[in-house]
């Protein structure tokens, strides 16, 4: 086989209307705008009956929206920490969780919006930080209950029952942060160590990934 370039959506559709047609489609395109920007590309190939790599236009359309995420993982057993949804501030009195709590964009990825400010610990707090994420990514704001501890992410490869965890990295801040944000990913090689784990706690860690991961419907590889 030889590999072609395709790029974004844009020259997706384009190549398609042209008649190219492909054996298989490794996706890694996360769009560009709309709640269904990492569904767009998995839905035009399933259209045209394309082969594709990793998730379906469900699967990528539910794991991009945090809060629909949760529910769904809820509904099938995987504990996730309490939360609420602000879509205006006049609905931060109504979350209804203890402090402190930790708020994000609701359908970002990279840790965009997040750093020590996302940990609040009061009621004032939590209407600065909403204002500030509201205004900078016109989404609703994910608050949830802060879990602190430990950080970990674990990588995992198959589909369905044949999914399994390749191994959990526990994630070490040397910077000084409390939270693994967006500005701690872009600065990794200086500011973060990375280690194998392989305690009762990272064993534990990879069962809950792995329910997830099928809870979701991931497909071929990924990360939780």
């Amino acid at each position: 086989h030889e590999a072609d370039r395709i790029g974004g959506a844009s020259a997706l559709i384009e190549r398609l209307a042209r008649g190219d047609r492909w054996d298989l489609v490794l996706n890694i395109a996360e769009g560009r705008r709309g709640t269904g920007r990492e569904a767009l590309i998995p839905a035009l190939l399933d259209h045209h009956e394309i082969p594709y790599t990793f998730g379906d236009p469900l699967c990528c359309a539910v794991t991009l929206d945090k809060p629909t995420c949760k529910r769904v993982l809820a509904s099938h057993g995987v504990p996730t920490p309490a939360m609420g949804v602000v879509q205006t501030l006049d609905q931060i009195d109504r979350i209804g969780l203890a402090f402190p709590v930790f708020a994000k964009p609701s359908r970002e990825g990279s840790s965009k919006g997040v750093g020590a400010a996302s940990v609040c610990r009061d009621a004032a707090q939590l209407r600065a930080v909403c204002a500030g994420l509201l205004d900078e990514f016109d989404q609703p704001v994910l608050v949830e209950a802060f879990l602190p501890g430990q950080e970990v992410t674990v990588g995992l490869v198959g589909t369905g029952d044949a999914a399994r965890v390749v191994g959990v990295l526990g994630v070490g801040l040397t910077g000084g942060s409390e939270v693994y944000g967006y500005d701690d990913k872009e600065r990794c090689e200086e500011v973060v160590e990375y280690r194998l784990e392989a305690s009762a706690f990272a064993r534990r860690a990879a069962d809950l990934a792995l329910a997830a991961y099928r809870a979701v419907g991931c497909r071929d590889a990924g990360r939780v």
